[in-house]
């Protein structure tokens, strides 16, 4: 159940790639501390919405590749991630 992760504070690396996670996504934005987040290939019902992504300021690495589920606005509030040193999008729309 991903609405206990928060509670793990000082975590900094977290890989939710390929899993079955469909929702409540949204308690990822309480996780700023993490510096590196793999959500690639979640399920198509897993939306990713700009709000998650980008209270995520301290992230350095990102891969959100293969997911149909982002939402178009999503990409572009990526600008707002200063510290982003890795991205990958690919199959992403």
């Amino acid at each position: 159940n991903i609405v206990e992760l928060p509670k793990l504070t000082n975590l900094h690396y977290l890989n939710l790639s390929n899993t079955k996670i469909a929702t409540h996504l949204t308690v990822l934005k309480q996780m700023t501390k993490l510096t590196e987040l793999n959500l690639a290939d979640i399920p198509p019902s897993s939306t990713i919405v700009p709000q998650i992504l980008t209270s995520l300021t301290n992230l350095v690495s990102l891969n959100i590749a293969g997911n149909t589920g982002i939402l178009n606005s999503s990409v572009g509030s990526l600008t707002k991630l200063v510290n982003l040193e890795y991205l990958n999008i690919e199959g992403a729309p």
